[in-house]
């Protein structure tokens, strides 16, 4: 039951990030709302549910993107190394892991991204493109991840606690 609702949500971001965060540009960056899921993902949940619906949600970005396929899953691949091994206990701090994997994560998925369109033969502006565009995403990202990590954590919390009382009256 969590892992259909898990990924119908990563698809639904996935829509989002494809279809409306082109238009929503703060600071000439527009959030990667998919990558900061992904990130708050790892910091809630673990890597364990994040390897089967990480690459699910890049994947259906990509076919709906003019993005090669498989190259959003590169970028956003390396957030299960940046995760390290993620306590159990509910009761930790997990937001500022969430915050480090989103602002590497959004690092590595630009120089994936540059790297990948420099194979394919187009022409990347490096200085240019980390000075006015992946510096200000990433502050974006920074900015919007507690608001994406709060209702994760929390829903997340609330599955936990429904879970043990119904394992507790069995």
């Amino acid at each position: 039951m969590i892992y259909s609702a898990a990924i119908l949500f990563f698809l639904l971001t996935a829509l989002v990030q494809a279809s409306a965060m082109p238009y929503f540009s703060p600071l000439g960056a527009t959030p990667n709302i998919l990558l900061i899921v992904s990130a708050c993902w790892i910091a809630v949940s673990g890597q364990r549910q994040a390897m089967t619906l990480l690459p699910i949600g890049a994947i259906f970005y990509d076919l709906l993107t003019a993005n090669p396929t498989g190259s959003s899953l590169i970028g956003i691949a390396p957030l299960l190394l940046l995760s390290g091994k993620q306590d159990d206990d509910p009761s930790t701090v997990r937001l500022l892991p969430a915050f480090v994997m989103v602002s590497a994560g959004t690092l590595v998925y630009h120089i994936s991204d540059g790297l990948i369109m420099t194979a394919l033969g187009q022409e990347v502006p490096w200085l240019r493109a980390l000075t006015e565009r992946w510096l200000p995403e990433m502050l974006v990202n920074a900015v919007i991840t507690p608001i994406i990590f709060l209702p994760l954590l929390w829903i997340s919390l609330t599955f936990q606690r429904r879970n043990a009382s119904i394992s507790w009256n069995t």
